[in-house]
């Protein structure tokens, strides 16, 4: 799965690809990984978002 984005290394919208899926009590977890320089970002259901951080 694939999603545009505002990449906080890059400074652009760039493609980020999921890594990664986890159920947890506070949501889903998903790690993305931003396809031009590799940043990673996690994402805690709608509530937590490292991308923004």
């Amino acid at each position: 799965m694939a999603q545009n984005r505002s990449c906080p290394s890059c400074g652009e919208n760039e493609s980020f690809t999921q890594v990664a899926t986890t159920t947890l009590n506070l949501g889903e977890k998903t790690k993305w990984r931003c396809d031009a320089c590799g940043y990673r970002s996690i994402r805690i259901g709608s509530a937590i978002d490292t991308a923004e951080a």
